[in-house]
């Protein structure tokens, strides 16, 4: 754990060889993060780290320091009250905890995962260039509308339950976890371009001595419900004056390629790679071809 912005932030750092175990101290993760560090934020809301450690591992073999990091609210971060769960709260966060582990702006590559692609953005529109080196955005999006555009889609596409449960989890008002996760496991299919991709118990294994709580249900209600209708990148795209990688699954019905070119478009510079037999996830789906484009932009060979 990490203190930083008045709460504890839990990161996973991997480096050469496997994942760092036993960092007990913040002096013992910041001597770990040599050189250019990938700062990776997690998909969600309601996700955390784990499922990002066996695609990116071979990055950190390769000699790649990566700093995956829960967002707070999630995982095994501190878990405020939902209102104190924002974006801004969230990439105030960010600026803290890269400043305590003494991370310099020209060593930063922030990497932000669909909702964490939320946080990278509003992040890089309040810090400026002093907030990083690098910005790579994977399966992002544009505005809140995204996420009933993608419960239209399912209802277009999928099964009469698959849109019910899209519904459900868009409009916050699953009861329980338990019905969170009914909901989740009903339109995850949709989110592959080949649902034999689908996750099974061994992806978690490179973490699986972490104890994580479960999900937070009332954050992820929160934030359908409130929080995401503040999310808008229309005012601050244009501004943003930090190379920047767009990429995207040219089958994701969420981060739709669409709204990858409206990015790459808005961004002053800004790259994109499309991985064309990628749904939501490339990073799962088309591993090797996801972190080539990594290498190739954070300038690690």
């Amino acid at each position: 754990m990490v203190p930083a912005n008045g709460v504890e932030i839990h990161v996973h750092a991997l480096g050469t060889g496997a994942a760092l175990e036993g960092l007990a101290t913040v002096d013992a993760v910041r001597s770990a993060l040599t050189g250019t560090v990938l700062v990776v934020l997690h998909g969600g809301p309601g996700g955390d780290h784990r499922p990002l450690v066996e695609p990116l591992m071979p990055l950190a073999e390769d000699g790649l320091a990566i700093l995956l990091v829960d967002l707070r609210g999630h995982g095994l971060s501190s878990r405020p009250k939902p209102t104190e769960c924002t974006l801004q709260h969230m990439a105030d966060d960010l600026e803290a905890l890269l400043d305590v582990l003494e991370v310099a702006t020209e060593r930063r590559a922030i990497l932000g995962i669909s909702f964490g692609g939320s946080v990278a953005l509003t992040f890089a529109h309040r810090a400026g260039q002093a907030g990083c080196a690098r910005l790579l955005l994977s399966s992002a999006v544009t505005s809140h509308q995204a996420d009933d555009d993608w419960a239209e889609w399912v209802a277009a596409r999928g099964t009469p339950e698959q849109a019910r449960a899209a519904r459900t989890i868009v409009s916050g008002c699953a009861e329980t976890l338990e019905a969170l996760r009914a909901a989740q496991r009903l339109v995850r299919p949709l989110y592959y371009f080949d649902a034999e991709h689908l996750p099974g118990p061994s992806d978690l294994s490179l973490c699986a001595d972490e104890a994580v709580p479960p999900e937070n249900l009332d954050l992820v209600n929160w934030w359908y419900r409130h929080g995401r209708h503040a999310y808008c990148t229309d005012a601050f795209l244009a501004a943003i004056d930090v190379p920047t990688l767009v990429m995207a699954g040219c089958a994701d019905p969420l981060g739709t390629p669409a709204q990858a070119r409206r990015l790459a478009a808005s961004i002053p510079g800004a790259q994109q790679v499309q991985f064309a037999r990628s749904g939501h996830l490339p990073q799962v789906e088309e591993p090797d071809a996801y972190r080539a484009a990594i290498r190739a932009f954070v300038g690690h060979a």
